[in-house]
């Protein structure tokens, strides 16, 4: 009998043993999980991407330049329901760099540039991503001008001895004005198969500036479309100053009903 109790408390022990061991084991799981979480949670968020505006146009092209307004007879008027559905896509851009100006291959010339592509109101470009946009006019100086359209032009008076490469003339259209580097505006785009750019349609028209800061590093941002204003341009007349002032407000009229 003694022996027999003995090999019971024997194995008692042990299980009692082995018990313990398995608590501590899962103790110390428990225990590594909530580190692991904890380490999880103190992971900082992702920041943005941020890009470093540039331009091609400096201070001194912009006060010299000679401002030049091609004439031309469009056969339609730029209203709003007109660039809708002349459009591929609506979407709120921001300007990351303007990298060119070239007469090819029209007449009045092109802007070309990156944008970054912070909300898209219609169609199918996705948002955070960059395209390269193409616009009316532009800065270009007298000796580009001059070799890509096989012309002469007359040099503006006080400009004769100055080198043709630093006499500079500002293409602008009708109702339309400069894009800007580090600003967000509403752009009405279309594809161009040609220039494999997004065009810029409909002049200051299709180009709508928005009421945020111009920056310096640009990214995707959050946008209050309800207190977002549209800034009027002096340069545009017939629909600039419109009743809606907010972004929001422009969107419902003029987008959402199409």
């Amino acid at each position: 009998m003694k022996e027999n109790f003995a090999i019971v408390s024997i194995i008692c022990i042990i299980s009692i043993v082995i018990i313990s061991g398995i608590r501590y084991n899962i103790n110390l799981q428990d225990s590594n999980l909530n580190e692991q979480l904890l380490n999880i949670e103190e992971v900082p968020k992702e920041e943005k991407i941020k890009y470093k505006v540039s331009t091609y146009i400096t201070s001194k092209m912009k006060e010299e330049a000679k401002l030049c307004v091609p004439i031309i007879c469009w056969a339609y008027g730029f209203d709003p329901e007109y660039l809708f559905s002349e459009c591929d896509n609506i979407a709120i851009i921001r300007i990351m760099c303007i990298d060119k100006m070239t007469m090819k291959p029209k007449s009045y010339g092109s802007t070309y540039g990156k944008a970054l592509i912070n909300n898209t109101i219609r169609g199918n470009l996705k948002e955070g991503d960059i395209i390269t946009f193409s616009k009316n006019g532009g800065i270009i100086d007298l000796e580009s001008l001059e070799n890509e359209t096989n012309q002469k032009y007359e040099i503006p008076t006080g400009k004769e001895n100055i080198p043709k490469n630093e006499v500079y003339f500002n293409v602008i259209l009708e109702d339309d004005y400069n894009i800007e580097e580090g600003k967000t505006y509403l752009a009405y785009l279309k594809y161009d198969q040609t220039t494999h750019s997004y065009m810029i349609i409909g002049q200051g028209y299709g180009l709508r500036e928005l009421e945020i800061k111009k920056e310096d590093y640009i990214s995707k941002i959050d946008i209050d479309f309800n207190n977002t204003k549209l800034i009027k341009n002096e340069n545009v007349h017939e629909y600039s100053n419109i009743e809606f002032t907010y972004l929001q407000e422009y969107i419902d009229k003029y987008i959402k009903t199409n």
